[in-house]
């Protein structure tokens, strides 16, 4: 079998036409052109080239094969993942397992719970994931109600803790400045007091402190 990445067309050409140097020079020319175009055909086959992960290729692949949620701000790793399930999750859409299969290609392990499982409004539906997991909430929200079917209702996430969870009770000291009204302390140092004129500055000192919650966890954003 010939493999037309290694195959020459001056290697085609009988001895007689081979002293002829206008067809020589015709040959190599296409020779030179035929190499060009095959080193494009594995970089267009997008199938066997899991390399590719430039953005405007991942771009243009999308939006040729009529991905049904993609965003240009993915990673590229992530881009590649979303086109690689993209069919499979076309043929499964409007399905729990399409859903799910939809929030692993952005990294994220969730489980559907249907309306029953937690006692819901009939046709709703949450998604249980993991805990300390970050979260676009945005991009995840539109990604869900795009391979969700339409009669169901998304009520948001949970997080379930399948391990116990110790929280320990720290007592937290710093120093704070403050000002001293007439009376000034040297730390046992002598001194010596010399009449003048003195401003005392007050700035409003605001800092963060944190605390605990208790049971209640915030996700930062409502959906």
């Amino acid at each position: 079998m010939i493999n037309i990445k290694e195959s020459r067309l001056y290697d085609l050409l009988p001895t007689n036409l081979r002293d002829d140097k206008d067809i020589v020079a015709a040959a190599l020319a296409i020779d030179k052109s035929t190499n060009s175009i095959n080193s494009f055909i594995e970089k267009l086959n997008f199938r066997s080239n899991p390399e590719i992960l430039d953005d405007n290729i991942l771009d243009t692949l999308a939006a040729d094969m009529h991905v049904d949620y993609y965003d240009k701000s993915f990673s590229p790793e992530i881009k590649r993942k979303i086109i690689d399930n993209s069919m499979i999750l076309h043929m499964l859409k409007g399905t729990p397992g399409s859903v799910e299969r939809a929030l692993a290609t952005v990294n994220l392990n969730g489980v559907i719970q249907e309306w029953w499982e937690y006692d819901g409004d009939p046709f709703h539906f949450q998604v249980e994931i993991e805990p300390f997991t970050t979260i676009n909430f945005k991009q995840v929200n539109k990604l869900i109600n795009e391979y969700k079917n339409l009669r169901s209702w998304f009520d948001g996430f949970i997080i379930s803790f399948k391990e116990t969870i110790i929280l320990s009770l720290k007592t937290y000291q710093f120093e704070v400045p403050y000002q001293i009204c007439n009376t000034f302390e040297t730390e046992e140092i002598n001194g010596m007091s010399v009449n003048g004129n003195m401003t005392l500055d007050t700035p409003d000192y605001t800092f963060e402190v944190g605390y605990l919650n208790c049971n209640n966890f915030y996700a930062g954003e409502v959906i």
